[in-house]
């Protein structure tokens, strides 16, 4: 699955192994739960592992991510897989999609990932903060945030 010419990075095979799981686990959860619209492995991979990967080179050793809004898992669990040393909070709504990168993470054994509860983020304390709803993000931060600097916006 893994295409050379398609990721630049350099990901080791134990990585590569994580990620094709990471894969197999959202299009088995999806069959019963609908969590994203990819129908297969290299949809997956060409459509989400791909366009997340660039984020990752980005993001320096030890560096905090929030992603807010983590729906199926992208890009918080891949950075979760590729930068281990570093702490990435997932916030999600939904109760199905949340019970799957729970079960996920579990599975993957990445102890660098988080659930902290939306009213107990602190932004300043994040280096990254990543959200697929950035035209609605001033929208949805709770007020106590304030004009707290968020670091980079992914």
């Amino acid at each position: 699955m893994f295409d050379t010419n398609m990721t630049p990075l350099n990901i080791s095979k134990k990585n590569e192994e994580k990620i094709t799981t990471f894969i197999d686990l959202a299009l088995e959860f999806n069959k019963t739960h609908n969590i994203f619209v990819r129908k297969n492995a290299k949809e997956v991979f060409e459509k989400d592992i791909v366009d997340c990967l660039p984020i990752t080179s980005e993001i320096l050793d030890k560096e905090s991510v929030l992603d807010l809004g983590s729906g199926g898992g992208f890009p918080g669990i891949l950075i979760g897989i590729l930068k281990p040393n570093n702490k990435v909070c997932l916030v999600e709504s939904s109760s199905k999609k949340c019970y799957f990168l729970k079960k996920t993470v579990h599975e993957l054994s990445l102890k660098n990932i988080l659930f902290p509860l939306m009213k107990s983020i602190v932004p300043s304390i994040f280096d990254f903060l990543w959200s697929r709803l950035l035209l609605h993000f001033f929208f949805l931060l709770p007020s106590s945030w304030g004009n707290s600097n968020l670091g980079k916006l992914l």
